[in-house]
Parts: C-alpha cells; sequence; structure tokens
C-alpha cells in the first residue's frame, strides 16, 4: 500500500522539478540567461526561438541559430560558471571566463563579459565585450 503512494510522491516531485527547470526559469538570475545561451550555442541550437527569451534584439537570436545550423564543430570551448562582476536593479555585467587549451581555441580571448538589463522582469543580454587585460573579479570579490 505504502509503496504506490511513494511512487505518486516521487513523481509529482520530478514533475515539479522540471517545471522550476523550465526556460523561463532561466532568466531570473543574470549568470541563469549567460549560463543558458552558452548551453545553446555548445548544443548547437538551431531554433530562433530557444534563444530569443535571453536577448534584447531578436535579430541576434537569429543569427546564432542561423550560425548553428553551418556549424560543424562546437562553436565555444570549454568555459568556467558565469560570475557577475557587477550589478544594479535593473543592469549586470556576467563574467565568462574561457579555456583555451584546445588549439583551435589559442586566439580566443581570455573571458568575454556581457552586459544585461533587467526587461519585463526578466534579465536579457544587450552586449558582449571581450576582455582586454584583466579579467573582472566576481562582485563583492577583493582583488590585489
Amino acid at each position: 500500500m505504502r509503496r504506490p503512494l511513494l511512487a505518486t510522491v516521487l513523481v509529482a516531485f520530478a514533475l515539479t522539478l522540471g517545471a522550476c527547470a523550465s526556460p523561463a526559469a532561466d532568466t531570473a538570475s543574470p549568470q541563469g540567461v549567460v549560463a543558458r545561451v552558452l548551453e545553446l550555442r555548445r548544443d548547437r541550437a538551431t531554433d530562433t526561438a530557444s534563444y530569443t527569451p535571453y536577448f534584447a534584439e531578436a535579430s541576434v537570436a537569429t543569427e546564432l541559430a542561423k550560425d548553428s545550423t553551418t556549424a560543424t564543430r562546437t562553436p565555444l570551448p570549454a568555459w568556467s560558471d558565469p560570475y557577475v562582476s557587477a550589478q544594479t536593479s535593473s543592469t549586470a555585467d556576467v563574467v565568462v571566463v574561457w579555456s583555451r587549451s584546445e588549439e583551435r581555441f589559442k586566439q580566443w580571448p581570455a573571458a568575454t563579459v556581457f552586459a544585461l538589463r533587467l526587461e519585463k522582469g526578466a534579465w536579457v543580454i544587450v552586449d558582449a565585450q571581450e576582455t582586454t587585460g584583466t579579467t573582472p573579479p566576481a562582485k563583492g570579490a577583493s582583488g590585489p
């Protein structure tokens, strides 16, 4: 008698976790948005709609999806977890440090800083810049 009840509870719990992992949940934090876009690029997502919620301009989503259809290899090197280097109530800078261990990524920038803006309760990417020089530290981190 207890096994069917336990199975029902576990299934309900799994469904609840699945709902929490929806794409809309990814826009709740700036680093979550960047992480999701990186995953889409790594997986070479070709559906424009997959990228659209993460960008202020839909044209960027279209270009990323188009680029993924022509890519023959993973378009990005490995990366460290994105982190916030600066944040206000409506803007955030998220840093991604790239691994350049593969020969084809030797000329890749050390890091990229993604600029995000809060729009209608969701974080969206508005710009990205390669770092020149020192990689920005995490928000609140003290540097040398």
